[in-house]
């Protein structure tokens, strides 16, 4: 008789401990930081720079309404003492998003690549103080299954912030850069799944015995 009660019970107990809350991290939380490369995009004369730094570790959290809103790192225009006037700079750049799941302790690494980089148009003072830069296109959605959440990164609303014309000859202007959207979705958890369609099968065949 005893046996009989058993194994019902042990058969509950792994229930209860597989569904038990952990104390763990909330859903969706995470760290993250960024490296963009090239480092520097020059302009063909070499008297104008892009300079592109990505962002050190943080922590946000991607699955409140409408997630989150990840900088991805600072751009800044700098021109040489020679330069004088209009130049242009343009090239391809990839932002290397390296994520973190909080509650899994497991890692990815998303790579964004705008199809046709940067276009910039920049004008040093005294000669004038307007800059243009902008992107020619956004980076696709990325997406990776990291932990039990499926993290998508996609550029924001503001993806790109203007970095502005240096001030004057050797001195940055101010400080620009990418800000990208992070959502987190909750994945169904195949291991869980089979653990209770076996438990179900296993309690079926004992009532039938019975």
């Amino acid at each position: 008789m005893m046996s009989a009660v058993r194994v019902p019970l042990l058969v509950v107990a792994v229930v209860v401990a597989a569904t038990a809350p952990r104390a763990s991290a909330a859903f969706g939380d995470f760290t993250y930081r960024t490296t963009i490369t090239p480092a520097e995009i020059s302009s063909p004369a070499g008297d104008m720079m892009l300079t592109m730094g990505g962002q050190s570790a943080s922590s946000l959290n991607a699955a409140s309404v409408g997630g989150a809103a990840a900088h991805a790192g600072g751009i800044c225009l700098i021109g040489s003492s020679s330069a004088s006037g209009a130049e242009t700079i343009s090239g391809q750049y990839t932002i290397d998003l390296f994520l973190t799941d909080t509650d899994s302790g497991q890692s990815g690494t998303l790579a964004l690549t705008p199809p046709r980089g940067l276009l910039s148009q920049v004008t040093i003072p005294p000669a004038g103080d307007a800059t243009a830069v902008t992107t020619s296109d956004l980076p696709p959605v990325e997406s990776a299954l990291i932990g039990s959440a499926l993290y998508t990164v996609s550029a924001s609303a503001d993806f790109f912030i203007p970095p502005g014309a240096p001030l004057d000859k050797g001195r940055p202007g101010l400080t620009g850069g990418f800000v990208l959207h992070v959502v987190a979705a909750a994945v169904p958890e195949p291991a869980m799944t089979g653990l209770f369609c076996g438990i179900m099968i296993f309690l079926r065949r004992r009532r039938c015995r019975v």
